[in-house]
């Protein structure tokens, strides 16, 4: 993750934390660390603890609009999915998850809360 995405990454998060007390929903937003860096033995640790290329940043685990829960992979304006995370992609979708690139935190606050069916008053 490049240190845009990490700042992305990280305001979307915060906001997340910030709004749990108003949404309780937002306390079920997970991250994955799955860019873990090292050499090959620290990679193969966490590879059998279930490390996977492709897996997308977040996930809130709450069920919506007949999908199973969110899965948010985040972008710079710029950056793309690689061949992992498309592949990921594919699968979680198949399975009935909503996957969503965002690329602001803005971007991204208006996915969790459409995804909540959260109106501001």
């Amino acid at each position: 993750m490049s240190e845009k995405e990490h700042d992305i990454q990280a305001g979307l998060v915060r906001w997340a934390t910030w709004n749990i007390k108003k949404y309780p929903a937002l306390d079920l937003l997970m991250a994955f660390c799955n860019e873990r860096k090292g050499g090959y033995k620290e990679i193969s640790y966490f590879m059998a603890e279930g490390l996977k290329p492709g897996a997308p940043d977040l996930f809130l685990s709450v069920a919506r609009h007949g999908y199973h829960g969110l899965y948010l992979e985040t972008k710079t304006l710029t950056g793309q999915l690689s061949a992992h995370q498309r592949r990921i992609k594919r699968l979680l979708i198949a399975e009935d998850y909503k996957f969503v690139v965002y690329r602001t935190v803005p971007h991204g606050i208006k996915l969790l809360k459409d995804y909540l069916s959260i109106r501001e008053e």
